[in-house]
């Protein structure tokens, strides 16, 4: 028989209290995490931690998004006028909207550029 892992409840991922002992695979020390970008936006938002970047987010839904493709550096060949659209419904809403960029040189380009020395992929047999 399958055992259910689905929980019903928040799981704060940087709470111990939020889970048993064997749920536990690996933990950040208080150190590590507060040099995550996680943290980073964290404080940039003006919030304490995870459960509150989390409410930030549902609270300040478009804010949240914009600090976070700001964080994530995305490079625009046009920037958006909007964070999102629901004029037409929540469930047909654009993000972004009057955005262009070029996903490759998001995900590749702008990475060879700014460490052209860095290992791009490793292979083995």
């Amino acid at each position: 028989m399958a055992q259910n892992l689905h929980r019903e409840r928040h799981i704060d991922p940087m709470t111990e209290a939020a889970r048993g002992p064997s749920d536990v695979f690996w933990r950040p020390d208080p150190e590590t995490v507060q040099r995550t970008r996680m943290m980073a936006l964290a404080r940039k938002l003006g919030v304490g931690g995870y459960p509150e970047l989390v409410q930030y987010g549902v609270d300040n839904l478009d804010q949240f998004w914009a600090a976070a493709v700001d964080d994530i550096e995305i490079e625009w060949y046009q920037r958006y006028h909007a964070v999102r659209d629901s004029s037409r419904g929540i469930e047909w809403t654009t993000w972004f909207t009057g955005g262009r960029l070029n996903l490759v040189h998001n995900c590749i380009d702008k990475w060879v550029r700014d460490t052209p020395d860095a290992v791009a992929l490793v292979s083995g047999r």
